[in-house]
């Protein structure tokens, strides 16, 4: 019965965590855990059009060439030996960027930090199991939500100062607003070291977003435009699904020392959000004969979302992302260091952001 009423509550209140949450359907022991320090470098030079072919950014309308560092921090925890709770800051803050927007123009960034994830993996098949014990396969789910931390830059203020000699920026990492939903993990094992895991990420947002919130080009209608009252319309992100498969195989370097490979392959879809006025229309080309086309397009892109506008597109983009981990189990304080670089082989209507990511789990017990 405590069994029970501990995975009732945690299914009310906890949260998936993202690419970094714990390994695959793997826990952590209970009264273990760990801490991570996850710096990122991404840059975009390209971007896949509506024919999934790679066109430079500073030539599409809205878009940009990029570069950002960010350093993220997570920490995972063993709460008994079926599930594994966690908090999760990934992306986090952006500790330096650059934006050319095309015209050699560079005093612009993405200034901003991303959303928490707090988490918990219920691990329900599997060698540790809350259901079915074995040690052939590992199921494990990880319901909740993704809060944010902060509504993010204030867009009408960074157009204005657009217009002077200071930096600005010109987007956000994150949607700041409220979402909940889940991950599934399962890991079919064929050996002790060698396993290939099927993995699923399905979120919700369930709080609607400020138009005014959205990006750089957001900010300037709301300050330009006086026919309509901008300021207030919401937008709703709708949702985001990801599927990977990963073959994963770790090598016993020595006793206590591992070396692991793994080469995750990833599709992620994101649906074109939909933006409602203050005045209760739709984002529609009727409604904005003062802008072309393809610079409204292109306006919409560059806020991460298409909006109900005439051809608005669901983005799609699948990422290769080797990685590679060796971990020393016999330091003071247990330590492991992977490394991954994501390629972007193939999208829709989506950036072509190639990143370099690292991490640093340092491990303790309780």
């Amino acid at each position: 019965m405590k069994k029970f009423l501990l995975l009732v509550l945690t299914l009310m209140v906890m949260a998936p965590a993202a690419s970094l949450f714990a390994d695959h359907a793997k826990l952590m022991p209970e009264n273990v855990g760990r801490v991570y320090i996850a710096p990122t470098y991404g840059s975009q030079t390209n971007v896949f059009n509506d024919d999934g072919d790679r066109k430079w950014a500073g030539n599409v309308p809205g878009q940009a060439v990029y570069e950002m560092w960010n350093i993220g921090l997570a920490l995972e925890h063993g709460v008994t030996s079926w599930m594994t709770a966690a908090l999760q800051w990934t992306p986090g803050y952006n500790i330096h960027s650059k934006v050319n927007r095309g015209g050699g123009e560079e005093a612009t960034d993405l200034q901003d930090m991303g959303d928490l994830f707090v988490g918990a993996k219920i691990q329900l098949v599997g060698n540790t199991a809350l259901l079915i014990p074995t040690d052939s396969i590992r199921f494990a789910l990880a319901p909740g939500v993704k809060v944010p931390l902060t509504k993010g830059p204030d867009f009408t203020k960074e157009s204005k100062k657009s217009a002077t000699s200071d930096d600005y920026t010109v987007n956000k990492i994150d949607k700041h607003v409220l979402a909940a939903g889940w991950r599934a993990y399962f890991d079919y094992i064929f050996t002790k070291e060698f396993f290939i895991n099927f993995y699923n990420e399905t979120i919700f947002y369930v709080q609607k977003g400020k138009f005014k919130n959205m990006g750089f080009a957001a900010g300037s209608l709301v300050n330009n435009e006086t026919a309509v009252d901008l300021k207030y319309g919401d937008v709703d992100y709708k949702y985001q699904l990801t599927f990977e498969i990963e073959p994963n195989y770790t090598w016993e370097f020595t006793p206590k020392t591992t070396i692991e490979f793994g080469l995750p392959i990833s599709y992620v879809q994101t649906p074109a959000a939909d933006v409602d006025l203050s005045s209760g229309n739709n984002f529609n080309y009727a409604n904005w004969g003062m802008m072309p086309q393809a610079q409204v397009a292109g306006m919409m892109q560059l806020m991460g979302a298409a909006g109900t506008i005439t051809g608005a597109k669901t983005a799609k983009v699948v990422t290769v992302k080797p990685t590679i981990g060796i971990f020393f189990m016999d330091w003071a304080l247990p330590i492991e260091f992977k490394v991954g670089y994501f390629m972007p082989v193939w999208g829709k209507n989506a950036n072509a952001t190639n990143t370099f990511s690292s991490q640093i789990r340092v491990y303790y017990k309780i």
